[in-house]
């Protein structure tokens, strides 16, 4: 994966899963942005040696949902 794939991955998904985790986490910022950060990091070290998936949004947020350290309510 070069440096610009994983710049525009980075720009097409950044807004969309800080989002999703800042709904998920009542709008905790630091929690969000920590999330968010470790499913980045997660990303580049598994796509280092290949190809990124075919839908990266959606893996970076299940990868989000699993970094989450907390339980929703309900």
């Amino acid at each position: 994966m070069t440096e610009q794939q994983l710049m525009k991955i980075y720009q097409e998904t950044i807004h969309p899963l800080y989002g999703y985790m800042a709904r998920r986490t009542g709008g905790n910022r630091e929690l969000t942005e920590d999330i968010v950060q470790e499913s980045y990091l997660r990303a580049l070290d598994s796509w280092k040696s290949g190809s990124p998936p075919d839908m990266p949004l959606a893996w970076l947020k299940r990868v989000a949902r699993n970094v989450q350290p907390w339980k929703p309510k309900g």
